[in-house]
Protein backbone atom coordinates (compact mmCIF):
# COMPACT_ATOMS: atom_id res chain seq x y z
CA UNK A 1 0.00 0.00 0.00
CA UNK A 2 1.22 3.47 -0.83
CA UNK A 3 0.14 6.74 0.76
CA UNK A 4 -1.58 9.19 -1.58
CA UNK A 5 -1.64 12.96 -1.43
CA UNK A 6 -3.66 14.64 1.31
CA UNK A 7 -6.06 17.42 0.29
CA UNK A 8 -7.62 19.82 2.80
CA UNK A 9 -9.96 22.77 2.25
CA UNK A 10 -10.12 25.84 4.49
CA UNK A 11 -12.66 28.64 4.72
CA UNK A 12 -11.97 32.28 5.62
CA UNK A 13 -14.11 35.39 5.59
CA UNK A 14 -11.80 36.91 2.97
CA UNK A 15 -8.52 36.11 1.15
CA UNK A 16 -6.27 37.35 3.98
CA UNK A 17 -3.17 35.93 2.29
CA UNK A 18 -4.02 37.70 -0.97
CA UNK A 19 -4.95 41.25 0.14
CA UNK A 20 -4.77 42.64 -3.40
CA UNK A 21 -7.96 40.78 -4.30
CA UNK A 22 -11.17 42.79 -4.05
CA UNK A 23 -13.52 40.44 -2.23
CA UNK A 24 -17.28 40.82 -1.91
CA UNK A 25 -18.30 37.20 -1.41
CA UNK A 26 -19.57 35.54 1.74
CA UNK A 27 -16.51 33.35 2.24
CA UNK A 28 -13.15 32.42 0.71
CA UNK A 29 -12.02 28.81 0.21
CA UNK A 30 -8.44 27.66 -0.30
CA UNK A 31 -7.00 24.18 -0.83
CA UNK A 32 -3.80 22.71 0.66
CA UNK A 33 -2.32 19.53 -0.82
CA UNK A 34 0.57 17.62 0.70
CA UNK A 35 2.26 14.90 -1.33
CA UNK A 36 4.14 11.90 0.12
CA UNK A 37 7.37 13.46 -1.21
CA UNK A 38 6.88 16.39 1.19
CA UNK A 39 5.84 18.87 -1.50
CA UNK A 40 3.07 21.22 -0.33
CA UNK A 41 0.87 23.29 -2.63
CA UNK A 42 -1.65 25.97 -1.67
CA UNK A 43 -4.17 26.83 -4.39
CA UNK A 44 -5.39 30.37 -3.78
CA UNK A 45 -7.82 32.45 -5.78
CA UNK A 46 -5.10 34.44 -7.56
CA UNK A 47 -1.84 32.98 -6.23
CA UNK A 48 -0.49 29.46 -5.89
CA UNK A 49 2.38 28.61 -3.54
CA UNK A 50 4.59 25.54 -3.56
CA UNK A 51 7.12 24.15 -1.08
CA UNK A 52 9.46 21.66 -2.67
CA UNK A 53 11.51 18.98 -0.92
CA UNK A 54 14.36 21.50 -0.45
CA UNK A 55 12.11 23.44 1.94
CA UNK A 56 11.99 26.64 -0.12
CA UNK A 57 8.71 28.35 -0.94
CA UNK A 58 7.85 29.73 -4.37
CA UNK A 59 4.78 31.55 -5.65
CA UNK A 60 3.42 31.23 -9.16
CA UNK A 61 3.39 34.61 -10.88
CA UNK A 62 1.19 35.09 -13.91
CA UNK A 63 2.11 37.41 -16.76
CA UNK A 64 0.25 38.27 -19.94
CA UNK A 65 2.01 35.64 -22.02
CA UNK A 66 3.63 33.32 -19.48
CA UNK A 67 4.00 32.32 -15.82
CA UNK A 68 6.89 31.42 -13.55
CA UNK A 69 7.63 30.40 -9.96
CA UNK A 70 9.61 32.93 -7.94
CA UNK A 71 11.10 32.57 -4.45
CA UNK A 72 8.92 33.86 -1.61
CA UNK A 73 8.42 33.66 2.13
CA UNK A 74 6.25 31.01 3.71
CA UNK A 75 2.64 31.94 2.85
CA UNK A 76 0.39 33.25 5.61
CA UNK A 77 -1.94 30.28 5.12
CA UNK A 78 0.87 27.82 5.91
CA UNK A 79 1.79 29.79 9.05
CA UNK A 80 -1.83 29.64 10.20
CA UNK A 81 -2.01 25.93 9.33
CA UNK A 82 1.04 25.21 11.49
CA UNK A 83 -0.69 26.94 14.43
CA UNK A 84 -3.69 24.57 14.26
Amino acid sequence: MERDKVSEWFRFDSPIGEPEIEWDHESYHIERIKYPSGTIIWFGQKTNWIKEKDGKWKSLQYYKSSSEFIDCDEPLYEKLYNEL
